[in-house]
């Protein structure tokens, strides 16, 4: 953080009244790091003012923040982001007990190891709900790990005579609850942080809180006695 924020001062030269605003009051990694292609030199510039206040509403002339201040502008460029918590969308599932997916998961999609979700039967998620990694590797390998594990749930089934496979809630809270609780004390689980990682209650719910090797170790053998078979 020192020799990051060492740099910030450094970028902003004789604007030192910008270092608090472009700080972030946050840990280093509590959002993605990005390389800086000059952004804090154009902080200098005459025809540039960097305000932190978020939007109130838009005007005839421009936009009013909700510090009060009104700023005017010919012409107004939406970089507002994108729905990362619709896991699966525009697709939707139906449950065995008729409710939609997207109602059950709302602004709190959740599955088991990401991959499963009760009252869905047979339905296995890639790149599900707390699956992304942060912590290096590639997504790659965290997938194989998933259709690995999927596989074995298939086998579970076969060797059964099972045609059904169903996670219950107990189960899927219980390691959900454990995901949540690892979260808050990594960087990205700061209470300060916001990001699209979190949900509109500050739950992470895309980034996996494992490294590739403890994912592994949780994907590389099914556990018979977790699931419903029918």
């Amino acid at each position: 953080r020192e020799a990051l924020t060492g740099y910030i001062s450094e970028q902003l030269g004789d604007r030192q009244d910008l270092m608090d605003t472009c700080v972030p009051d946050f840990p280093v990694f509590g959002k993605r790091l990005i390389i800086d292609n000059n952004w804090y030199q154009s902080m200098s510039r005459q025809d540039i003012t960097l305000t932190n206040s978020p939007i109130d509403r838009f005007h005839e002339g421009g936009i009013e923040t909700e510090d009060g201040k009104q700023h005017e502008f010919d012409v107004v460029i939406f970089a507002t982001g994108f729905n990362t918590n619709r896991f699966l969308w525009p697709m939707d599932v139906v449950g065995r007990t008729g409710v939609s997916l997207a109602d059950q998961w709302g602004d709190y999609p959740r599955a088991y190891k990401g991959m499963l979700v009760p009252h869905y039967p047979n339905l296995f998620c890639l790149y599900g709900p707390n699956t992304n990694i942060v912590h290096g590797g590639s997504i790659i390998y965290n997938i194989e790990c998933q259709v690995h594990y999927m596989m074995q749930c298939l086998t579970l089934m076969l060797s059964r005579g099972a045609s059904r496979l169903e996670i219950p809630d107990a189960v899927n809270d219980e390691y959900n609850d454990e995901v949540q609780e690892i979260s808050k004390n990594l960087a990205w689980g700061h209470p300060g942080v916001q990001s699209w990682y979190k949900n509109s209650d500050g739950k992470v719910v895309n980034n996996s809180p494992f490294t590739n090797l403890e994912f592994w170790e949780r994907t590389h053998d099914v556990e018979p006695n977790r699931y419903q078979l029918s």
